[in-house]
């Protein structure tokens, strides 16, 4: 929750594999009850757990900056 503090982000996407198992919305609200910033919404990427090796295929095409 401090990384929401500083970054203020309008969104959090969790992946991988553990990212099936939790609530968004609890996750979402607890985050928002301590945050000091402007609401933030939590959201569960579609790529599942194959969004690291989507990732490092975009980079190795040089398709992200970085």
């Amino acid at each position: 929750m401090g990384l929401a503090n500083i970054f203020d982000p309008d969104c959090v996407v969790l992946s991988g594999s553990m990212a099936q198992f939790v609530d968004p919305k609890k996750i979402e609200d607890a985050v928002n009850a301590d945050i000091v910033t402007t609401p933030t919404s939590i959201r569960i990427a579609t790529a599942g757990n194959f969004s690291g090796m989507i990732g490092v295929a975009l980079l190795s095409l040089g398709e992200l900056n970085g």
